[in-house]
């Protein structure tokens, strides 16, 4: 498989190079990059992290409104996304001493869904943050029992982001976890299984969100 395919199908760079997210192999922004490669994995890592440092932060997409560390876009007229970005603090947004403040944004982010998008029925989330007990706790219990596995999302963040820490670090052994799995004899059809954690799509009704967080 061409480097460049690998990079486009099998990873989330196009998207966190402000690329957009049609997936248009033509576009300048994509070709620059891929003709700066050398196909030297340590050359082309130390290019990509420059290229990614040198253009604008990424935005979830079609972001209607947001409520410090979480926004949401429209799916449909009728369904709504909720997404969630760590903002520039000193500790981990999902500590313990944080939950008091998450609760509150997200109290406020319903508000914005129901006064801005009052058609919106339903609300969905899609990440590998719903495996994690600090960021479970945040939501209605039927939001969270719905939760499937969703496999494939290789461009999406809410893949790849189960191998940073809240500061941006890597985490070094899920790394190493994946990187060992692609050695050697590889099949793009096995590379799921090199993921310690697959993103969980999940949904509930808005008033399922009202009365949970009537009681907060």
């Amino acid at each position: 498989m061409p480097l460049a395919n690998a990079i486009m199908d099998y990873t989330n760079i196009f998207i966190r190079l402000g690329c957009g997210r049609r997936f248009d192999r033509k576009l300048p922004a994509w070709s620059d990059y891929i003709r700066g490669l050398r196909h030297n994995p340590d050359k082309d890592a130390e290019y990509t992290l420059a290229v990614w440092q040198s253009r604008p932060p990424v935005a979830p997409p079609d972001v209607v409104g947001r409520s410090g560390c979480f926004s949401f876009s429209l799916e449909t007229d009728r369904s709504a996304r909720i997404h969630f970005d760590r903002t520039d603090g000193t500790v981990s947004p999902l500590c313990d001493s944080e939950v008091a403040a998450r609760q509150r944004e997200l109290c406020g982010l319903l508000a914005q869904i129901v006064t801005l998008t009052p058609a919106v029925k339903t609300l969905r989330g899609l990440s590998w943050l719903y495996h994690h007990h600090r960021y479970r706790r945040l939501f209605p219990p039927a939001y969270l029992r719905s939760a499937m596995p969703v496999t494939d999302r290789y461009r999406n963040m809410p893949l790849w982001g189960q191998f940073l820490r809240w500061d941006g670090s890597l985490r070094a052994e899920r790394a190493s976890h994946l990187y060992q799995h692609i050695q050697g004899e590889f099949h793009p059809s096995r590379l799921a299984t090199g993921f310690p954690l697959q993103p969980l799509a999940v949904s509930a009704p808005v008033t399922v969100f009202q009365a949970f967080y009537a009681r907060r």
